[in-house]
């Protein structure tokens, strides 16, 4: 079997699941689990109950500890970290990526405007 362990320093990401594959999440109270596509379960560090996630389900980590989860059937698992828990360097540079994303944008459409001028 395969093990996937997420680093908490990313804010989302999508994972392709198979049932020889597990991922696996440490203190990951607060994340947002949800299946794309297949079905998976998730069991908590401390909690008895497997929790099913089916397709478009999404579930919220209740506790810190160990998280698993496993695949039913090949599927798709997106996993979205709070901005709490996202480091304040992190979203920083998230924001300082955003303002450039803004400007670069602008610019683009006021090159685009000239070329159109000048084909028009």
């Amino acid at each position: 079997m395969t093990t996937t362990t997420l680093e908490t320093n990313a804010m989302r990401a999508c994972l392709r699941l198979t049932p020889d594959h597990r991922l696996m999440l440490k203190d990951a109270a607060g994340v947002l689990v949800t299946p794309l596509s297949g079905r998976a379960w998730l069991t908590m560090e401390g909690d008895p109950r497997d929790i099913d996630l089916r397709p478009g389900m999404p579930y919220t980590i209740e506790r810190d500890g160990l998280t698993l989860v496993n695949a039913f059937e090949p599927g798709v698992l997106r996993v979205s970290i709070p901005r709490a828990r996202v480091s304040a360097w992190r979203r920083w540079a998230a924001g300082i990526w955003d303002l450039v994303m803004i400007f670069a944008e602008a610019r683009a459409q006021a090159r685009l405007a000239r070329v159109n001028r000048h084909l028009w």
